[in-house]
């Protein structure tokens, strides 16, 4: 079952202050971006308008500029669980906030990855529909309440100094945890992030006073007890 999508503020997706970039970056292949690439020579079908004037009359060649093609900007979703077994909660409500910034990050066109560094697992950003829900699906089969982990706590090299990077951290921040030029967002502020309160108000009452976070795993069980209440004719004894 894949974890709880909410949808979040605007800012949340934002680079840190001090960063140039944003959005679409330029790759270093020429393409139809704004960046400027480099010349060659002219060849029939070249617009007249990307004529480098002061080129060709240095070269005594006709040249033209290209532009860089933009690609994706790359986003690092990196979750920090906490392995104590008091954590269930924290990490829930973590996994839910990382999968809510992963959707939202690919709905963005941004290419997106994701790294739990607790469970030794690295998936490397991509691009569209499919990219996100294998995210969503391997942030559906981890157990909160696991303590027992199969990899290391250290981010890996693959999370670039170009690339932006959150890290969700399960309860509280430990900025020393993850890239230095990471955003920190902790699962205690979920509801700051959440650009329609009236969504975490009405979660918690559907999943009868839990965190919206395990709202899913509240509402399966509730599924199940009145399917068997309901195999054994004593559907009311279902609350």
């Amino acid at each position: 079952m894949r974890p709880l999508v909410l949808p979040l503020r605007d800012a949340l997706l934002q680079r840190p202050s001090g960063s140039t970039e944003t959005g679409l970056r330029s790759s270093r292949r020429p393409g139809g971006g704004d960046e400027f690439f480099g010349l060659r020579e002219f060849v029939p079908g070249d617009q007249l308008r990307h004529i480098a004037w002061r080129a060709t009359a240095r070269t005594g060649k006709v040249l033209v500029t290209q532009s860089a093609s933009p690609v994706p900007d790359r986003l690092w979703v990196i979750l920090r669980l906490d392995a104590s077994r008091e954590s269930r909660t924290s990490n829930e409500r973590a996994i839910a906030l990382a999968a809510s910034i992963a959707s939202r990050a690919g709905r963005d066109a941004t290419m997106v990855g994701l790294e739990i560094p607790l469970v030794g697992l690295s998936i490397p950003p991509g691009a569209g529909r499919r990219a996100v829900d294998r995210l969503l699906d391997a942030l559906g089969r981890l157990d909160p309440s696991a303590t027992v982990v199969g990899g290391g706590c250290v981010v890996s090299t693959a999370v670039g100094p170009r690339d932006n990077a959150i890290v969700v951290h399960a309860g509280e921040i430990d900025s020393a945890f993850g890239p230095r030029h990471a955003r920190h967002v902790s699962s205690d502020e979920i509801e700051r992030w959440v650009s329609e309160k009236d969504t975490i108000q009405l979660l918690e009452q559907l999943a009868g006073g839990q965190p919206a976070a395990t709202r899913p795993a509240v509402l399966a069980r509730r599924l199940e007890a009145w399917a068997a209440a309901l195999l054994t004719g004593n559907q009311e004894r279902v609350a």
